[in-house]
């Protein structure tokens, strides 16, 4: 799913159940939603587990520190990171993420 779908749905369900007046409609969108939070967005994480997976990463490198800083000072917001250099280096954030933060962040 495209990621600018998926951030337009996002936005939209918190909206959904006042914006609806028509019963059919309702009833169709809510089915939507319902399927699209269970079988793309997933579990709603515990609280406090993205606080613990960031301390449990630990990687010095400047890249790491770069995508840490900005989870921890930004995380309802989307960033590109462009030019990271060397495969490797994108290798290795990719890495870093799936072990640490596989539930706040897509690629």
């Amino acid at each position: 799913m495209p990621s600018s779908l998926r951030d337009m749905l996002l936005e939209f369900i918190p909206g959904i159940k006042s914006q609806l007046d028509l019963p059919r409609a309702h009833t169709v969108l809510r089915t939507i939603m319902v399927l699209w939070v269970d079988k793309i967005l997933g579990k709603r994480p515990a609280p406090g587990t993205g606080a613990a997976q960031l301390q449990n990463w630990t990687c010095s490198c400047e890249h790491c520190k770069k995508v840490r800083a900005f989870l921890r000072e930004e995380p309802e917001r989307s960033k590109t990171w462009e030019r990271l250099g060397y495969y490797c280096v994108r290798q290795h954030l990719e890495k870093e993420l799936k072990r640490f933060c596989w539930n706040r962040v897509s690629w």
